[in-house]
């Protein structure tokens, strides 16, 4: 799974080097849904649906950064607004 992945990864890295870590992956790998956003269509922003169809809005980027932080034990919150 994707969070196996990153607990490899960022085994003795600082926790500064490990928010990178993610957040560098998210933006190469998940493509922002300009689509889905103008058309007021946002479907399903869960952090499994945004991995799966690796695109999201900005709902679906934070929960899948904070899922992968909670998986690494990492310190994160999502603020909405």
């Amino acid at each position: 799974s994707a969070s196996d992945v990153y607990k490899r990864q960022s085994q003795g890295k600082s926790i500064i080097d490990s928010h990178w870590f993610i957040f560098y992956w998210i933006v190469s790998h998940i493509e922002y849904d300009t689509r889905a956003y103008t058309k007021d269509k946002c479907t399903d922003q869960s952090p499994e649906e945004v991995f799966r169809k690796r695109r999201g809005i900005s709902t679906g980027y934070a929960n899948l950064y904070k899922y992968l932080c909670d998986h690494l034990h990492l310190s994160c919150h999502v603020v909405r607004g």
